[in-house]
């Protein structure tokens, strides 16, 4: 019989609605325990341990001792792809729990900040004039995971809206002009400028005020998922000001000696928690970091 929604609270509730989006046969080992979901999928392969996920006290938790003892095991079942995707997805979530938690802020509903830039191994996210050339370059890891167009897809959708600087939106538009299309779909965006930029789509919001008023008073309260996503003057503002809760770092296999930094005149050390490493076929390695309790 299937999980009705109505008999899980309001948190377990979206949890749900999230994870049978992205996973619809799951619904079928799904159930209400005490108001919370559990979800307990089985490995294919007879003998190798389940899955389990369920929510408690506002946040998702693993069965840590199957998932991360058993990791191996269990992608090997169900593809290690599929695999990483969950753990990214959760991970978000997860991140979102560690936010409202740093901010006492149970009670209201939970966003996260999160910082991401691909950049070189030598940290910065352009060259010096802006051009990105540089990101076409690949390599070839056997043991790393396939990045997936349908995981892209699947993933971009759990980010709420983007933030970025005046000239990564520049760059944005160039990329649009040159027929790659917009990067960020129909999300809400908001660009940090003082200058009169141009406004190509509805979805675009130009903002010269302060970076903490926007981001306390503005985007936390109507977002869950908020992603930064340069330049390195803006990300450095955000960590100054102790807005971030994550940083998403894909590093690409390449050094390019001198440009953009990835944060820019950052006036103070910033310590962080190192949470998941992913590294891929392609030679990308993704590294996300969160943030200790302010």
């Amino acid at each position: 019989m299937p999980l009705e929604l109505s008999t899980l609270d309001e948190y377990s509730a979206d949890v749900a609605r999230k994870i049978f989006a992205s996973f619809p046969d799951w619904a079928s080992w799904a159930t209400a325990e005490n108001g919370v979901l559990v979800i307990r999928v089985p490995s294919p392969i007879e003998g190798r341990p389940e899955l389990a996920i369920y929510t408690d006290d506002e946040e998702i938790t693993l069965s840590y001792d199957r998932w991360h003892g058993h990791f191996d095991r269990w992608s090997e079942s169900t593809g290690p792809d599929q695999t990483v995707y969950v753990r990214s997805w959760l991970g978000t979530y997860d991140s979102v729990r560690h936010a409202s938690k740093r901010r006492g802020m149970m009670a209201q509903p939970a966003s996260c900040i999160t910082i991401h830039m691909v950049a070189s191994l030598d940290g910065f996210i352009a060259r010096k004039d802006g051009s990105v050339d540089w990101l076409e370059t690949f390599d070839e890891f056997a043991s790393g995971v396939t990045l997936e167009p349908g995981f892209v897809q699947e993933f971009l959708k759990t980010i709420d809206c983007y933030v970025m600087g005046s000239r990564t939106y520049e760059t944005a538009l160039r990329f649009e002009r040159r027929g790659f299309g917009w990067s960020y779909g129909d999300k809400p965006t908001f660009v940090l400028t003082s200058r009169d930029l141009p406004r190509t789509r509805e979805t675009v919001e130009l903002h010269s005020g302060d970076l903490a008023e926007l981001v306390n008073q503005v985007l936390r309260p109507k977002f869950r998922s908020i992603w930064f996503v340069g330049g390195g003057m803006l990300s450095a503002e955000c960590l100054r000001l102790g807005l971030a809760d994550e940083v998403r770092y894909s590093v690409l296999p390449i050094v390019i000696g001198d440009g953009i930094r990835f944060f820019e005149k950052l006036d103070r050390d910033v310590p962080l928690h190192l949470a998941e490493v992913t590294a891929y076929k392609n030679g990308m390695v993704e590294l996300r970091y969160e943030l200790p309790a302010r």
